[in-house]
């Protein structure tokens, strides 16, 4: 091979990544709850891949820090686009319980991920339960 080639080869495998591209996901915010000390916010968030995936994703982050255009750092739940189109399944709710303490509830998704602690914070996870009619909220 000449000098060249040789260069261009060593440039081109520096450049391309070994394996497939990630995928273009697109992330939709669901809700923001900060802190009771206002430190930190625990953010809901859809994530859509395509190809018939959508994943409720919960980050943990400091209060005024913008969400990352990458998967939750907490907890990760997926569910096909077909059963995703019932919002309550794929539903993920956040309660601070103090200010280094997060509860989440969440429907009935698959656990990719699921931190029991992230940034310092404690999370404790429970499954979300339909009341029956006759228990008003």
């Amino acid at each position: 091979m000449k000098r060249s080639g040789w260069l261009f080869s060593l440039l081109i495998g520096l450049v391309l990544p070994a394996g497939p591209l990630p995928a273009d996901c697109v992330n939709e915010i669901v809700s923001e709850t900060f802190s009771p000390n206002g430190r930190f916010k625990a953010v809901v968030f859809v994530r859509d891949c395509g190809q018939g995936r959508r994943n409720v994703h919960l980050s943990v982050l400091p209060a005024f820090t913008v969400l990352p255009p990458e998967p939750g750092n907490t907890f990760v739940g997926e569910e096909s686009l077909s059963q995703a189109e019932r919002s309550d399944r794929l539903a993920v709710q956040v309660q601070w319980l103090g200010p280094s303490e997060l509860s989440v509830l969440h429907g009935v998704v698959r656990r990719l991920r699921h931190e029991g602690r992230v940034n310092g914070i404690s999370v404790y996870y429970g499954h979300l339960v339909d009341l029956p009619p006759r228990f008003p909220l």
